[in-house]
């Protein structure tokens, strides 16, 4: 029984109540950010979710070294881990800066400074990402948007891109919470990245439980029966929800998978097969050495930036032709008109 207990109550520290940081504006970087030699100012922010939850936000604008801000029409959108919070983002952002591309960071409803009371890996938390969205196309008016998700932050991008995921979302918060929400469209996310996206909760409890010291199935079944419990009780959201892959192959969206080969969470076979459910047309992989946790090596984010750069370039071309056509046929309409009024 106390080796019962006992997983039980880690696998609820580790996967709903992990522990925050506690971190300082200063942690974010500054007002004038410079790092990695590129230069932006930030601006901090704190939006709400459809359930009144805080998000606590900052959006560093790319500037040159003179802190002159540069035109900017692309952004992207970090969205951090399972034990994160945004200043995780602030070691990544220097890449997406240097490009000119605008970055954000954020902690999520139950991380960080958020106010939200319980994780649920991705599902709930997808709500952040429309709010988040919404701010990124009405307010900062980009035209191009990106989410660059790790882990928690990549089950999430999963779930808020997929319809069943949304038609499942709008009916959980009208039954709990007497709320309607209207989602963004999916076509305003342009590319994702997933970093070592989790495949379910429970796969996730049975890799971390199996990890730490050997125990036997039997009461591994055990302690996610009674974290599938407390869960529904506290959240309403249960362990079968909580599961990417079924979802995966609703993603439409160009995309660009990472994964470690040394991840015990999400082991290279997993992230294989995971990337083959993945439903984009247009999608890329890469594999690097390192684990679940570990910073990222160089190569990294330099596939990440070369993925973000390709698809907001194609975007940007494909909106000039629609626009073109658009010219063209009010043109000709214009033309037809002409020729029928002189025929009158």
């Amino acid at each position: 029984m106390n080796n019962l207990e006992g997983l039980y109550k880690s696998l609820w520290e580790s996967l709903i109540r992990p522990q925050r940081r506690k971190y300082s504006n200063y942690d974010l970087g500054g007002t004038k950010f410079s790092r990695a030699g590129t230069f932006a100012r930030r601006l901090d922010f704190e939006l709400k979710n459809c359930l009144g939850e805080s998000i606590y936000t900052s959006v560093y604008f790319p500037c040159d070294a003179n802190f002159s801000l540069r035109s900017l029409q692309s952004v992207v959108i970090y969205c951090h881990t399972l034990n994160g919070d945004r200043v995780e983002g602030v070691q990544e952002i220097p890449v997406l800066l240097e490009k000119g591309i605008l970055a954000v960071i954020f902690d999520f409803r139950a991380s960080g400074r958020g106010n939200g009371e319980f994780v649920t890996l991705g599902w709930l938390e997808a709500f952040d990402l429309d709010e988040l969205i919404r701010f990124s196309r009405e307010k900062l008016r980009m035209s191009n948007i990106g989410l660059w998700g790790r882990s928690m932050g990549a089950a999430a991008s999963v779930f808020y891109l997929s319809e069943t995921w949304r038609k499942e979302a709008k009916d959980w918060l009208w039954r709990h919470h007497g709320k309607k929400i209207e989602f963004m469209p999916k076509s305003a996310v342009d590319g994702i990245v997933l970093d070592s996206c989790l495949e379910s909760l429970r796969n996730s409890a049975v890799n971390l439980a199996q990890k730490r010291s050997p125990i036997p199935e039997v009461v591994i079944d055990m302690a996610l029966s009674i974290l599938d419990s407390k869960m529904a009780e506290k959240t309403h959201i249960n362990i079968p929800m909580i599961s990417p892959s079924k979802y995966l192959k609703e993603v439409k969206t160009p995309l660009l998978m990472v994964s470690g080969t040394e991840d015990q969470l999400v082991p290279v076979q997993t992230f294989l097969a995971l990337f083959s459910l993945a439903g984009s047309a247009v999608k890329q992989f890469k594999l690097f050495e390192g684990t679940h946790t570990q910073v990222r090596p160089i190569e990294v984010g330099q596939a990440v930036i070369n993925f973000f750069e390709e698809i907001f370039a194609a975007r940007r071309s494909y909106s000039r032709v629609r626009q073109i056509e658009k010219l063209l046929l009010e043109e000709v309409g214009q033309s037809y008109s002409a020729l029928l009024s002189d025929a009158i």
